[in-house]
């Protein structure tokens, strides 16, 4: 028997039974679906078997019936059973298919062939073109790209370069004009501070100079007769106080002997090693740095030149392996180990540049914690031997010990200060600590670090005085000013100890990361000292509003809000919220308070224990700071209206009184 089941039907029942009637209810049966079952399978009584969605194919059904007895029939039932294929899954179907797309394919090659054949000379000009030109844009791309990254990153640098002997310019020199009685040693030691930074200024200004000089190809050098050995002298001592100030020995170490003097470019050499020098100071916090002057030993083959090796070691945090390669580079710094961008990125590309001009080589060695070699090998031509001589020295500098940190009951202020309280100076700018511990200590307690890192060693290891504010840079070795920021926020204990930010750098964005409304302030270098200390005073007022508002918490205050990062959020919730409903019409503690989610009362109770401030002043304290950064940052149509765009929809002279008591200067006053 056969049966042959249609492709869109392919369900197979099939009824059986065995001719033995005695106990039909014992019989059994068994079935094997060859090329679908792989044994017999036993259905038991069953008489029945269905087959649904068969795959197409061959197959052979095989019955086997069991008596009563359990003995099996001497006839199988045997049935051949076909299922068809569909159409489009057919093997002829597939055949079709392929010769009608080998055919269109054929088609379609040799139409393209023919169009080949007739543009190909103008396809493949083009395409060279296209080519061409894409590969210009990309290399273009990222070039502009590195560039616009490199020159914003050096900007940003020549800024905090540039305003920090700037403010060492200015504001000793508004000193001085304020004195009735000149005191001739104070005048001669704020004179000292301006020469010697607005000599650093000039230094760097001339370092664009030469920069823009190698640009253009227009370098020439001036050779003249030098004696050497003076001139290295010379140079080490522009660095004599510096490395005396960090603790650092600043060794000349001559090894060449009696040398005849030489002809040479010694403005260009002098800022070959000046600039290595002061990069070797910049990076050794304690330690030593040796110019190294001795013969190269590859001997030139001229006998009018000497190869004069220079080299210069420190012992400071050295340079990793992977950044050696672009160490030259123009721009390119380094950050192993570095929390901010120190420095403008072209003092090693310069050296780099005027040694090779000068037809010498330069060099570098260096293993991270143990410091950095520099060596320049540069050829120099010799004078007449009638001429001066050097001879054989070694020249070094004793070192002081580094500076020590000041102690609350040390060496903190002289006895005549106005104001019980402490501040804690961080700075690393040496003259400008100096200069800052002179403004304040007639007034406070000043303790001087040079770090960030030593500014939280110092709040760990003391017992913290009731009154204490901090006043730090934000691009210092070791530990930034944010850093700090960030870690004392953290601490349950120091949260609340007030900051004032000293930056050069501008953007909002290191200004927002630690700006807390009635609790932390920035200055902006250079400064006025009215200024600086009426930021001070206002902090300070700030702060003993908040140690009464402490000491009147009550304890159900206390269990609500006791964790830090739950009082750190929710300020920064109020904040956003309050500049949003700055403009808005419906501006109001209640209307404040029912977007907060709590009660008016509780709002007010909270505000004073988080900021010491009333919810009005507060408020007045956001609209202040809000018409500050609208006046900073000179946004049209609204700096010369902060005062209405920051909520102060009264008289504009109210709101000139408010800003000058909050910031020590009148709002048109800023940006000037």
């Amino acid at each position: 028997m056969e049966v042959t089941l249609p492709a869109a039907n392919r369900f197979l029942q099939v009824r059986f039974a065995l001719n033995d009637y005695t106990y039909p209810e014992k019989n059994s049966y068994a079935v094997l679906l060859e090329g679908f079952d792989d044994d017999w399978v036993s259905i038991g009584n069953n008489s029945e078997v269905r087959y649904n969605n068969l795959p197409s194919g061959s197959y052979t059904l095989r019955v086997r019936g069991f008596g009563p007895s359990g003995i099996p029939s001497e006839n199988t039932l045997a049935m051949r059973i076909h299922v068809k294929q569909f159409f489009h899954k057919s093997t002829a179907f597939y055949l079709l298919l392929t010769t009608f797309a080998v055919l269109l394919g054929m088609l379609w090659i040799w139409r393209l062939r023919r169009e080949k054949s007739r543009l190909e000379e103008e396809v493949q000009k083009r395409t060279r073109e296209i080519i061409e030109d894409k590969k210009t844009i990309e290399a273009q791309t990222i070039a502009l790209q590195e560039l616009d990254r490199m020159k914003s990153r050096f900007f940003a640098n020549i800024s905090h370069e540039l305003r920090t002997p700037l403010t060492l310019i200015l504001g000793p020199m508004k000193r001085l004009l304020q004195y009735d009685d000149l005191d001739m040693p104070t005048v001669r030691q704020h004179l000292s501070m301006i020469v010697k930074n607005g000599d650093l200024l000039h230094r760097q200004i001339e370092e664009l100079l030469e920069l823009s000089r190698l640009d253009a190809g227009k370098i020439t050098l001036r050779k003249k007769r030098v004696d050497l050995l003076k001139l290295l002298e010379n140079t080490l001592s522009r660095f004599h106080t510096h490395a005396t100030q960090k603790g650092i020995l600043l060794r000349l170490d001559w090894r060449v002997g009696a040398l005849p003097t030489v002809w040479l470019d010694d403005a260009r050499l002098d800022k070959i090693i000046g600039n290595l020098l002061s990069n070797a100071l910049k990076f050794t916090q304690a330690g030593q740095v040796d110019l190294v002057v001795s013969r190269s030993t590859t001997a030139t083959s001229l006998p009018d030149l000497i190869d004069i090796a220079f080299t210069i070691t420190d012992t400071g945090k050295g340079i990793p392996s992977e950044d050696l390669p672009f160490i030259f580079d123009r721009y390119f710094q380094t950050q192993s180990g570095r929390p901010t961008a120190e420095g403008t990125g072209i003092g090693l590309a310069i050296a780099k540049e005027l040694t090779e001009a000068m037809g010498g080589e330069i060099a570098v060695s260096s293993e991270v914690g143990k410091g950095s070699t520099f060596t320049v090998v540069m050829p120099v031509e010799k004078a007449e031997q009638e001429g001066l001589t050097t001879a054989e020295v070694t020249s070094e500098v004793t070192a002081i010990p580094a500076l020590v940190w000041a102690t609350p009951t040390a060496s903190a202020a002289p006895d005549d200060t106005t104001e019980d309280a402490t501040i804690l100076l961080a700075e690393d700018n040496l003259d400008l600590q100096a200069y800052l511990w002179q403004i304040l200590r007639p007034r406070y307690k000043v303790v001087c670090v040079n770090n960030g890192l030593q500014a939280w060693e110092y709040l760990q290891r003391i017992d913290r005085p009731a009154k204490l504010l901090v006043l730090s840079d934000i691009m210092m070795p070791e530990m930034d000013g944010l850093t700090l920021v960030s870690k004392v926020k953290a601490d349950n204990e120091l949260r609340k100890i007030p900051f004032i930010l000293l930056t050069a750098k501008v953007g909002n964005e290191n200004r927002i990361s630690a700006l807390r409304m009635g609790i932390d302030d920035y200055l902006t270098k250079p400064f006025e000292e009215e200024e600086l200390l009426a930021r001070i005073r206002n902090l300070f007022n700030n702060l003993n509003l908040r140690i009464a508002a402490h000491q009147e918490e009550t304890l159900e205050d206390t269990v609500a809000y006791d964790t830090p990062v739950a009082k750190s959020e929710w300020l920064e919730q109020l904040e956003t919220l309050s500049l949003d409903l700055l403009s808005h019409p419906q501006m109001s503690m209640d209307y404040l308070a029912e977007k907060m989610g709590i009660s008016r009362s509780s709002l007010h109770r909270r505000i004073k224990s988080e900021t010491g401030l009333s919810a009005n002043l507060y408020l007045r304290e956001i609209r202040l700071q809000e018409a500050r950064r609208l006046l900073e940052n000179q946004l049209s149509g609204q700096c010369s209206r902060g005062w209405a765009t920051g909520g102060f929809p009264k008289s504009e002279p109210i709101f000139s009184t408010l800003f000058q008591e909050r910031f020590g200067c009148l709002p048109s006053s800023v940006n000037e």
